[in-house]
């Protein structure tokens, strides 16, 4: 989800469409690519934003040292 709302934002042109687009034209590098770069996007999004959130949440309820 991350990395359609990312890349719709840059674009205008989503990854779903894309992943659509090769599915439809049997252009495997395409699917293939499109997949890593939702993979890409989404292990960003973690590890700026949500890896770093769940460690204060933890923090601030006692949950962790």
């Amino acid at each position: 989800m991350a990395a359609e709302i990312f890349v719709v934002i840059l674009s205008g042109y989503g990854l779903g469409s894309m992943l659509h687009d090769g599915r439809e034209l049997l252009r495997m590098e395409q699917v293939v690519g499109v997949m890593g770069m939702v993979m890409l996007v989404g292990l960003l999004a973690d590890l700026a934003i949500f890896g770093p959130a769940e460690r204060w949440l933890r923090r601030s309820r006692g949950l962790s040292a």
